[in-house]
């Protein structure tokens, strides 16, 4: 072999060593990504995905808005007053006699209401619960196109 060749030769040996230490190295600095954790990484970065999951976490909130209609609504009031009343008598001699009485007055109310049939808010859930599973990808309003074959 001419001397032109082994030159060739090592240089082309050389390099495959660099590579493969390059290779080498890259490797122990890759880290496994589970999906989740890539889905994550996009929706951090990306502002069009952070707001599409945003969008989701509000329809999920719209779902316990909705069943919140549906509870039985509860109210306390309560009130208190002093009252006072002056009473005036007419006496037979012409004169008149007044007397004034002071005492408290105290109100409170316990109410607590259930609709036994609440058509709208059922509704609202529904159309809640829809809404949710479109954002999350699991139902689509369009049937995808199929292809003829």
């Amino acid at each position: 072999m001419k001397t032109s060749h082994i030159k060739i030769y090592t240089f082309v040996e050389k390099m495959k060593y660099i590579q493969a230490t390059v290779l080498m190295a890259l490797a122990f600095n890759v880290q496994a990504m589970t999906i989740e954790h890539a889905i994550e990484s996009a929706v951090r970065l990306d502002p069009s995905l952070r707001s599409s999951k945003l969008n989701q976490l509000a329809t999920g909130e719209n779902i316990a808005i909705a069943r919140a209609r549906l509870l039985p609504q509860i109210t306390l009031q309560g009130s208190s007053n002093e009252l006072t009343q002056t009473t005036t008598q007419d006496l037979p001699n012409g004169s008149s006699a007044s007397r004034s009485f002071t005492g408290p007055s105290v109100n409170h109310q316990f109410i607590i209401r259930q609709a036994l049939i609440r058509p709208k808010e059922l509704s609202s859930l529904r159309y809640a619960e829809i809404q949710n599973q479109i954002c999350r990808g699991e139902l689509t309003l369009r049937q995808p196109q199929r292809r003829a074959d």
